[in-house]
């Protein structure tokens, strides 16, 4: 018996594998071998150029002209705040001139460290802020707890405050600044953080303690002499602020003054001094 037949043909040739890629090359990294000392080196130097050099000069200038503006600003806006007797918003827009050219100053100072010297500026102003962080902190804190203390009613205008060593009336509350009037007759500034960080006897008015007192003074009391009695018990230091005070002739040689004062002890203060005050009037 026979055998089918199959034709046979051959296969295709196999397509020829791709040439294999030749090796990945992984470059050795550089080591910055620069010692500390030659690290400083440089930086000390490029602070040199910029210093006496003409980036230094411009830099100069800028800060001279930024200087010399905000001067005159301050100058303008004091006068103008004299003419029409705006003077809160005067000085309040010569705060803001002064803090803007800090702002300013500050900028472009920190812009030309940055390019000279990064590494040396950004070790001190981080060592900088880190120190302003840390001492700000405790004069925030205490600013607001001065200012809870006058949002609570505990210290108002008006009220009489000794502060540390300073007694006076409270004139003026400010954001930053405390305005009082102290029994010497002058005015003294303290910042609003002290209400906190110093001890503090407040007195109010609804404390105050009345004051009577009958002098006896040289010759007959005329208008001249009533007058100049009021003004001088208007400026009894240890008068409860704003009260009224009268002053009234008594027969031919006698003054009554009346007032309040802020305490018993201030009642015999403001008798001591209208006595040593008035003993001359006639």
């Amino acid at each position: 018996m026979s055998q089918p037949y199959f034709p046979f043909e051959p296969a295709p040739p196999l397509p020829t594998p791709p040439p294999a890629p030749p090796p990945v090359v992984v470059p050795a990294p550089v080591v910055d071998e620069t010692s500390l000392g030659e690290l400083l080196s440089q930086q000390a130097a490029a602070l040199a150029d910029l210093l006496l050099g003409r980036a230094g000069l411009a830099l100069l200038i800028e800060l001279a002209f930024i200087f010399l503006l905000q001067v005159g600003l301050r100058w303008a806006l004091g006068r103008w705040g004299e003419r029409t007797g705006r003077s809160a918003l005067a000085a309040l827009a010569r705060f803001g001139v002064r803090l803007g050219a800090l702002v300013i100053v500050l900028a472009l100072a920190l812009r030309a460290l940055f390019t000279a010297v990064p590494l040396f500026t950004a070790a001190v102003l981080s060592v900088g802020l880190a120190g302003v962080a840390f001492s700000v902190g405790f004069r925030i804190q205490a600013w607001i707890g001065a200012w809870g203390m006058v949002l609570r009613g505990r210290v108002r205008l008006g009220d009489h405050l000794e502060l540390g060593s300073v007694r006076g009336v409270v004139e003026r509350l400010g954001l930053i600044r405390l305005h009082m009037r102290t029994e010497s007759g002058g005015r003294v500034l303290l910042p609003v953080r002290m209400l906190t960080e110093a001890s503090v006897e407040v007195s109010t008015p609804e404390q105050s303690f009345p004051v009577d007192l009958l002098l006896r003074v040289p010759g007959p009391v005329g208008a001249a002499e009533l007058e100049r009695a009021r003004a001088v018990a208007g400026l009894c230091p240890y008068r409860v602020w704003s009260s009224e005070v009268q002053v009234v002739a008594e027969a031919q040689d006698g003054l009554r003054v009346r007032l309040l004062a802020w305490s018993s002890s201030a009642a015999e203060r403001a008798e001591a001094y209208l006595r040593a005050a008035l003993a001359g009037s006639g």
